[in-house]
């Protein structure tokens, strides 16, 4: 016969299967914890990210309006028929025009504004909006050198598209179009649009283009070093 003593004990304590089993569900349920707290963390960087991307795509908007709004209608070296030097494709534009305040040298630039691929790391998620400059001589002074380093605008960008507005002929009415090359005037409108690489799609950008009009020679004057 059993004695109170033994059974006391036993409904006392705990069987190795039942201290198993409790470890084993303490094991799960700390790897779910964990689980969600990693999944919170990713939500907020990318909430972050977001917000970073959106506060800066206003700055980005007004830098590249003042650049592509100062166009200068400038006819090309050589051409006879009055061809400007402005070249705009799909996903990227070459223009003539003033270069800004941030920019360090001063006078008539050549901007290339496009996309570049990304450097091909491993966390690269897009290619990069970038801007190329180079100081314009024209034919009048030596040659023009090679675009300075690239600056990045923005990065992570899936696409861009570039639209003109205007038409070559002025008894035509004006369209858009896609691409703006070997013309003898400027567009009057140019838009932009932007497909971030996580699948967000930036405003529309859309720059009047304050010349227009009238082709002109360069003005080299600007750019006669002191």
């Amino acid at each position: 016969m059993i004695s109170m003593t033994s059974v006391n004990a036993r409904e006392e304590g705990f069987t190795l299967v039942e201290l198993l089993v409790a470890l084993t569900l303490f094991g799960v349920l700390m790897t779910m914890l964990f689980m969600e707290f990693r999944l919170g963390i990713r939500s907020a960087d990318k909430v972050a990210e977001a917000i970073d991307k959106s506060s800066t795509l206003p700055i980005l908007h007004d830098f590249l309006r003042a650049q592509l709004a100062a166009a200068q209608p400038i006819v090309r070296d050589g051409s006879s028929e009055g061809i400007l030097s402005f070249d705009g494709q799909s996903e990227k534009v070459d223009f003539i025009g003033v270069s800004p305040d941030a920019l360090p040298s001063g006078g008539l630039q050549r901007f290339s504004i496009e996309l570049l691929k990304a450097g091909g790391g491993a966390r690269d998620g897009g290619r990069r909006l970038a801007l190329r400059r180079r100081l314009y001589q024209g034919k009048q002074f030596r040659a023009e050198g090679d675009y300075d380093e690239p600056l990045v605008l923005l990065a992570d960008v899936a696409s861009l598209q570039l639209g003109y507005f205007g038409a070559a002929d002025p008894v035509r009415p004006p369209l858009w179009q896609a691409t703006w090359r070997e013309m003898p005037r400027l567009p009057s409108l140019i838009r932009m649009r932007l497909v971030l690489a996580d699948g967000r799609h930036a405003p529309d950008l859309v720059v009047a283009l304050r010349l227009v009009e009238e082709a002109s020679p360069p003005p080299f004057a600007r750019n006669i070093p002191r």
